[in-house]
């Protein structure tokens, strides 16, 4: 399975930058769109409560998967002093991409809202290919950031690169 996700915010970092990710509505509508697609076929264990939170993800435990991440920012280079270290930006991301350390709520505690996740654990990111770009048209704030992953092949891989939409629906549109 291959899918791309696209994130129009510059990335905080520091204390409590994970969750401002994690909780973008761009960044979670296209997660729940997704969901829809692969959360049919993949539900078993892919779901984890802590706090008042469940938090919801795309790849199922035990998979892996490599990502790449082209972060394009809007400043120029003659201005990056104020930019923040790709390192550490790189770790929020990731920080965003997985539900967050901790343990489990017991079983039978309700939850108030769900986060979607690519991944429940940063050990299911095998490998990461990261580079940085610079976006000359944008404002300053204006960064994008491209996140691309890629897992083991699956039987609704089609699916999913057609947007949740069958063979059957295209070829109607179409012919």
């Amino acid at each position: 399975m291959r899918f791309t996700l696209v994130l129009k915010a510059r990335i905080p970092v520091g204390g409590g930058a994970a969750e401002q990710i994690r909780s973008n509505t761009e960044l979670q509508s296209q997660l729940a769109a997704l969901h829809t697609v692969t959360g049919k076929r993949y539900s078993q264990s892919n779901n984890l409560i802590i706090g008042d939170t469940k938090f919801t993800s795309i790849l199922p435990l035990a998979w892996v998967c490599s990502v790449e991440i082209i972060l394009v920012r809007a400043t120029p280079h003659t201005n990056i002093s104020g930019l923040a270290d790709i390192d550490n930006t790189l770790k929020t991301l990731f920080d965003a991409l997985c539900a967050p350390a901790g343990g489990s709520s017991p079983k039978g505690i309700g939850f108030q809202q769900t986060r979607y996740v690519v991944a429940l654990e940063d050990k299911q990111f095998s490998s990461v290919t990261a580079s940085s770009d610079h976006h000359w048209g944008a404002k300053s704030d204006d960064d994008l950031t491209i996140i691309r992953v890629v897992t083991q092949e699956t039987p609704i891989d089609d699916l999913v690169s057609l947007g949740g939409q069958s063979f059957s629906t295209i070829r109607k549109n179409v012919f």
